[in-house]
């Protein structure tokens, strides 16, 4: 067994791989062991994962879906408590509020006990995931939905890890480009992010959906909406201008609803 982005051995693995965190609510679409190997799993945990859920946009985004973190714990929203001059966190679940930092407790209890009142201040839109980490994030999630697909229909994966076009994307998203020459990327909205579907007699939210689109130039784009932001990548080149303008053609809906 080799790893999919490594291409190490990866027979001792024994994690499975969310191909989507779990902290956005994915808890179906999963890899096997041994697909990615621990080395990888890890890193891509530690330097593109953690850092993107932990940007204040997401952490804020996960807070109003009322998504929970593996300990099943809801991020808490981030204030500035402006009296003590300390960042605070605001804990919807039970009502909590408490410095964000260790080292501001006593300043935050002191001024509790001195102050009648205070002020809060707690933005309404914070600023995204900068777009180099964004395009890692994204990159990976790609080369994991690709396995995940040759699985699902019984093909081996080995086609994946030998195949060299795919090469620079996966080098990108597994060691990063000391110039952060990013992969492009098309980001815009196709939906609002608490968007309620209906259908057969259901209703229910779309956390994430993705899918694959073969263009007629035989490039391979990605397109994954998370809440209603729609990211697309091409698999094949790090520039995304034909995807948009394969949009321009199909009056700018998305593949996902065709």
């Amino acid at each position: 067994m080799k790893c999919i982005f490594c291409k190490e051995d990866s027979s001792s693995s024994k994690s499975i791989e969310h191909i989507i965190p779990e902290s956005l609510g994915n808890t179906e679409h999963v890899l096997p062991p041994s697909v990615v190997c621990e080395k990888c799993n890890n890193y891509f945990a530690r330097k593109i994962e953690k850092p993107f859920l932990e940007s204040p946009f997401i952490v804020h985004l996960r807070n109003r879906q009322e998504i929970v973190n593996k300990r099943g714990i809801i991020p808490p929203r981030s204030a500035l408590y402006l009296d003590a001059g300390i960042q605070v966190n605001i804990d919807d679940q039970d009502l909590s509020i408490y410095p964000s930092k260790e080292s501001d407790v006593d300043r935050f209890i002191t001024t509790l006990l001195t102050r009648k009142r205070g002020t809060l201040i707690s933005l309404l839109h914070h600023p995204k995931p900068d777009s180099y980490l964004t395009a890692r994030f994204i990159g990976k999630i790609a080369i994991e939905a690709l396995a995940h697909r040759f699985i699902q229909a019984s093909l081996t994966y080995e086609e994946i890890i030998e195949n060299k076009e795919l090469d620079p994307l996966r080098s990108f998203v597994r060691y990063g480009n000391s110039s952060e020459q990013s992969w492009e990327y098309n980001e815009r909205e196709i939906y609002i992010e608490d968007k309620i579907f209906h259908e057969n007699g259901s209703y229910y939210q779309l956390l994430h959906e993705f899918m694959f689109l073969q263009m007629a130039s035989n490039e391979t784009i990605f397109i994954i909406a998370f809440f209603g932001t729609e990211y697309a990548m091409s698999l094949d080149r790090n520039i995304i201008q034909g995807y948009r303008d394969w949009l321009a053609k199909n009056h700018d809906k998305s593949p996902l609803y065709p």
